[in-house]
């Protein structure tokens, strides 16, 4: 009798179901260190880079002051209309002077407490300038929506100012372009709006509680508040800088 089985299929073993595999979870946001340490750790980066945060913040304003100068003498020889249209002029001139050179500055700022070694502020300034037109056009979209957001009852302006508070950080640091910084910062923050509001609290109370003094001064010598507002600028500016920058790193969860 012939075989039967030589004409038969082999039978095939039957095969595990493949389970559908899901993407692995992504870890929480890490918790912010707490707003004194942040504070101590920017106080040690503004004495570290002292003489390079303060020489680049002078300059700034030693341009507007010698650009204001100019204008505002030449008004003085003036008379009549000549003398109004001149102050007119000039105070324009030295309000976009004023915008450039902020602009710039931040860049120039943000590129001291960046770097790891020693730089001038020809430097600084240099790589500010580099990125004035980025830095320009996001702070621009950003005061834009921030405005718009406090006049639709003021939280929305309050939520999104706290989203893209390290969006200059990001431009400068990370290279990106306006609206990348933009999204890059708020998705920085999600997840921590409120941990990242309350840092910002503090640094806002602190700047207001040291400008009250001088405010006061201010108000009984006039030539006294002046001089008083100009050291504030210079040495708070530089500062909340720093603050700034150790709250970008604390959001990429980096060492500070």
């Amino acid at each position: 009798m012939e075989n039967m089985n030589n004409d038969q299929p082999p039978q095939q073993q039957p095969q595990a179901a493949v389970m559908p595999t899901t993407p692995d979870p992504q870890p929480a946001p890490s918790r912010l260190p707490t707003a004194g340490t942040m504070l101590s750790k920017a106080w040690s980066l503004f004495q570290n880079r002292l003489n390079a945060l303060l020489t680049v913040t002078i300059i700034g304003m030693l341009i507007i002051f010698v650009i204001g100068f100019i204008f505002g003498g030449s008004s003085f020889f003036a008379t009549g209309r000549s003398h109004t249209a001149l102050l007119g002029i000039g105070g324009l001139i030295t309000s976009i002077v004023a915008i450039i050179i902020g602009v710039i500055q931040q860049g120039a700022l943000i590129t001291v407490v960046a770097s790891d070694h020693p730089i001038t502020w020809q430097d600084a300034y240099r790589a500010g300038s580099k990125r004035f037109w980025a830095l320009l056009g996001a702070a621009l979209l950003v005061g834009i929506a921030v405005v718009i957001g406090f006049v639709l009852f003021v939280i929305p302006g309050v939520i999104l100012a706290v989203w893209f508070c390290v969006t200059a950080f990001c431009l400068m640091l990370e290279n990106k372009g306006i609206m990348d910084s933009i999204k890059q910062s708020k998705a920085y923050v999600k997840g921590r709006w409120s941990e990242t509001a309350w840092r910002l609290s503090v640094l806002i109370v602190i700047v207001i509680i040291v400008s009250i003094p001088v405010a006061v001064l201010g108000a009984f010598n006039p030539l006294v508040g002046q001089l008083l507002n100009l050291i504030f600028s210079v040495m708070v500016t530089p500062f909340v800088v720093c603050y700034s920058y150790i709250l970008y790193r604390s959001l990429r969860g980096e060492p500070i």
